[in-house]
C-alpha cells in the first residue's frame, strides 16, 4: 500500500484519483508507480481483475465501473468519454480533483462555472495531459505552466444533446479528411480540441455549406472529374450518418437535383475505397457489382458491412467517369 490514501470522492474518476495518490506520494507521474497498460485501463475503465488485483497492492480498487446506454450515437467512435483530460479550470482550483462526468463528450459545461469544459491550454494550445499539474489548474505542458482559463459556452453549443455533438464532431472529421472515402472505427472520440470541434461541426451543419462545395470542387480532389455520386460521395456518407436533421441535408440534395454529371471518360482511376456497406446503400451499387469486380469479396459467402472494397473497376465498367 502507499503511505498516504487521500480521501476518495464519488464524483472524482479513477484516474484523477490515481492523480491525487502520485502527488501525495512525492511521485512526479503516474508511471513512477504503475505500468503505463494499468494507468492506460484506468483511464478507459477497462480495468482486468488481475489489473485491479495489481493495483490493489497500492491501494484499494473500489472504483465503480460506469457503463452507457448500449446505443451507438455515432459511425466513427464506439465509447462517449475520451481518453485525454478535459477540466473545468475554476472547479480544479476550489477542490484539487477531477469530475468523472467531465470526461463524457455530452458534457461540454462545466454544470457549477458555465463555463466550458478545457482539454487544451488556452494560452500555448497544448493538449492536456493526466499530469498531476492538472490537480493545480496548471497547463501540462511544463514549457507553459500558466493557469488553465476557460470562456464561456456559446449558447448554441450548450443547447447540444449527446447524438447532436456526435454528428457534429463526425463532420469536422469529414471536413478535416475530406477526401477519406471510408472512415476509421475509433474506440473513442478523437479531436485536438473538443469545443473548437464541437463549434466547427456545428458551422459546417448549419449554415456554412459553401465551404463544403468549395472544397470538393477545387482542382485538388482527386475525384473531382468524377460523376457527382462519386465525387461527393464523402458528403453523402456524412448525411447518410447523421441522427438528426440538419439544414447541411437539405442543401446536399438541392445541389445533388442542379449538378449534372461529367460526360467524358478518366481512364487512370486505380483507387476508391469504400466499405461494402457504403457501396450498397449509399452508391447503390449491387452485391452482384461488388462481387464481380472486388477480389476482396469474390470468396465471401457473406460480405462484411465493414469490409473495405477498391470500386475502380466498378466506376470505370459503368462509364460514369469524365
Amino acid at each position: 500500500m502507499l503511505s498516504v490514501m487521500p480521501k476518495k470522492i464519488d464524483d472524482g474518476s479513477l484516474v484523477g484519483y490515481i492523480l491525487r495518490l502520485t502527488a501525495r506520494n512525492g511521485f512526479q507521474m503516474p508511471l513512477d508507480w504503475i505500468n503505463e497498460a494499468q494507468l492506460k485501463a484506468s483511464i478507459n475503465n477497462t480495468l482486468s481483475i488481475k489489473q485491479v488485483s495489481a493495483l490493489n497492492e497500492f491501494f484499494p480498487v473500489t472504483h465503480s465501473l460506469k457503463y452507457l446506454s448500449s446505443r451507438r450515437h455515432s459511425a466513427l467512435f464506439q465509447n462517449y468519454h475520451i481518453e485525454t483530460p478535459r477540466v473545468c479550470p475554476i472547479c480544479i482550483r476550489d477542490t484539487g480533483y477531477i469530475k468523472e462526468e467531465w470526461r463524457y463528450i455530452g458534457n461540454l459545461k462545466c454544470s457549477i462555472h458555465d463555463v466550458g469544459l478545457i482539454d487544451v491550454c488556452h494560452l500555448c494550445n497544448h493538449k492536456l495531459e493526466w499530469s498531476i499539474n492538472l490537480l493545480e489548474g496548471i497547463c501540462t505542458n511544463e514549457m507553459c505552466s500558466c493557469s488553465l482559463k476557460s470562456e464561456p459556452l456559446n449558447n448554441a453549443l450548450e443547447c447540444l444533446f449527446i447524438d447532436e455533438i456526435c454528428d457534429c464532431l463526425l463532420a469536422d472529421f469529414v471536413y478535416s479528411h475530406p477526401y477519406n472515402t471510408y472512415w476509421p472505427n475509433l474506440s473513442h472520440p478523437n479531436s485536438e480540441n473538443l469545443l473548437t470541434a464541437t463549434s466547427k461541426g456545428y458551422d459546417l451543419l448549419n449554415c456554412d455549406f459553401k465551404r463544403w462545395i468549395e472544397l470538393y470542387d477545387a482542382q485538388s480532389n482527386p475525384f473531382n472529374a468524377l460523376a457527382v455520386k462519386f465525387k461527393y460521395f464523402p458528403l453523402y456518407h456524412l448525411a447518410h450518418s447523421l441522427q438528426n436533421e440538419w439544414l447541411f441535408s437539405e442543401q446536399l440534395k438541392k445541389l445533388t437535383a442542379s449538378t449534372s454529371s461529367p460526360t467524358k471518360q478518366l481512364f487512370n482511376l486505380s483507387s476508391y475505397v469504400v466499405t461494402a456497406e457504403s457501396a450498397m446503400t449509399i452508391l447503390g451499387l449491387s452485391k452482384h457489382e461488388i462481387i464481380s469486380y472486388s477480389p476482396e469479396a469474390k470468396n465471401k459467402k457473406v460480405i462484411p458491412s465493414r469490409l473495405r472494397i477498391n470500386i475502380a473497376p466498378i466506376i470505370k465498367a459503368t462509364k460514369v467517369t469524365k
